[in-house]
């Protein structure tokens, strides 16, 4: 059958304590603690980002630009990046771009929420690189929730 122990009734609490420890779960796609590294370089955009994302579920990862948000993927990949585009030094575009080139960020979903009015060649950056490109306050905390929720769901094959 597969079973790795039993237990005889009545089970001893502590015995049954013990046993569990030796066992770690190793949380399957749609059941475990989503990572979402929340890239921009305004801290009160950051705030409230965390504000929404930890209630609902996810593990909030803050950089506050593009350089740090590209030494924090590598280092440990997210299941999720949700960056803005306009930031000094590194940007959004650089961000997307780094993120591709690596083996192990290639396929990480990125989400834009960005101010920006992006124009035809800002278009044609971003088209195949990021899921989503969102403009700041085209929706409600509900709907981002549940859009990035989506895109991790595509991403591990649940629908």
């Amino acid at each position: 059958l597969g079973a790795l122990d039993y237990f005889v009734k009545p089970v001893d609490g502590k015995l049954l304590v013990e046993r569990l420890s030796r066992f770690k779960h190793k949380p399957g796609p749609g059941n475990g603690v989503t990572d979402v590294l929340v890239v921009d370089d305004e801290a009160a955009n950051r705030v409230w980002l965390s504000r929404i994302l930890e209630p609902a579920g996810f593990n909030v990862i803050l950089a506050a630009g593009g350089k740090e948000a590209i030494d924090l993927a590598r280092a440990s990949p997210p299941d999720i990046v949700l960056l803005d585009l306009m930031m000094p030094d590194v940007t959004g575009f650089d961000v997307v771009e780094a993120l591709r080139s690596d083996p192990q960020t290639r396929d990480t979903p990125i989400m834009i929420l960005t101010a920006r009015h992006l124009t035809e060649a800002d278009k044609r950056l971003l088209n195949g690189h990021v899921s989503t490109v969102l403009s700041r306050g085209s929706l409600g905390a509900s709907d981002l929730v549940s859009l990035m929720k989506d895109v991790v769901g595509k991403r591990n094959g649940v629908t």
